[in-house]
């Protein structure tokens, strides 16, 4: 195996094992060390590929989040409504984080300030939807929609932080969130 496939492979390795003690024993009670030792390399090994456990579980939520996305992008609405669009992805994003709220907890407590991170898909993400609002809001300037996408992502992540600290079901959040967003958009027609 070249270099880079075996840095690769390593890298993956920790990934996949602070995946798993992440979710048997929680993020505060899993040390680098046990990442390390659960990926059968030194400790050393894993400051060679992250710098500490923040880098290291930042990572995790990237990676994780951008699979998810990749296998569920082809089956989601290419054209049609901003709402449509923004429905999708949501319940998509909601429905992951439900599965392991924990571990969605100590992911977004680690992520939720790097912008450098998910910045750009973020921007990517509202970009669509803004473009995607010109089938309800037709008489809106661009700039007005991109204000709608980024407003309804503020509701986004208010109902997913309510929802993340509640025992409501998952479905209970995202009806909440699109009932926002629908009426945003009737205030603007």
């Amino acid at each position: 195996m070249n270099r880079d496939k075996k840095k690769q492979a390593t890298r993956q390795s920790l990934l996949h094992a602070a995946q798993q003690l992440f979710r048997e024993h929680g993020y505060d009670h899993v040390s680098t060390r046990d990442i390390s030792v659960a990926a059968g390399v030194s400790t050393g090994t894993l400051f060679a590929h992250f710098k500490d456990k923040h880098e290291l579980t930042k990572a995790l939520f990237l990676q994780e989040l951008d699979e998810l996305l990749a296998h569920q992008t082809a089956s989601m609405v290419e054209r049609g409504s901003g709402l449509a669009y923004f429905e999708q992805y949501t319940q998509l994003l909601y429905t992951y984080y439900d599965q392991d709220r924990a571990l969605s907890v100590a992911l977004l407590q680690q992520a939720l300030f790097e912008q450098d991170y998910y910045g750009a898909q973020m921007a990517d993400f509202l970009a669509a939807v803004a473009d995607r609002l010109a089938v309800e809001l037709p008489d809106c300037s661009d700039a007005q929609r991109s204000l709608v996408a980024q407003a309804w992502m503020g509701f986004y992540f208010q109902y997913l932080f309510h929802g993340l600290s509640s025992a409501a079901p998952m479905m209970e959040w995202h009806t909440q969130l699109m009932s926002r967003c629908e009426a945003m958009l009737d205030l603007l027609r």
